[in-house]
């Protein structure tokens, strides 16, 4: 019985141990998402405070727009319809 008690406590403690550090670390990826992007998107003239309201989806393609060989207002305007269309 205790060791059954035993292997319980241990499988839990490896899967919920397990979702915990994983979450911390999407987490601590999409931080670092979002800080790499922040200078641009405000150098655009956009407040980075918008990033607050945008899923990892739309701030992954926004990271991809500015990297991208395209010019600065094409770059613009593509950032900006992500922004406006965001939770839709």
């Amino acid at each position: 019985m205790n060791r059954t008690i035993a292997t319980a406590i241990t499988a839990a403690s490896i899967a919920f141990g397990g979702a915990a550090f994983a979450d911390a670390h999407l987490q601590e990826g999409f931080s670092m998402l979002e800080a790499s992007i922040m200078n641009d998107i405000e150098r655009m003239g956009i407040d980075p405070m918008v990033l607050n309201d945008l899923r990892l989806s739309e701030i992954a393609a926004i990271k991809s727009i500015i990297d991208s060989d395209e010019n600065d207002s094409t770059k613009m305007q593509q950032v900006e319809a992500i922004i406006e269309n965001s939770g839709s």
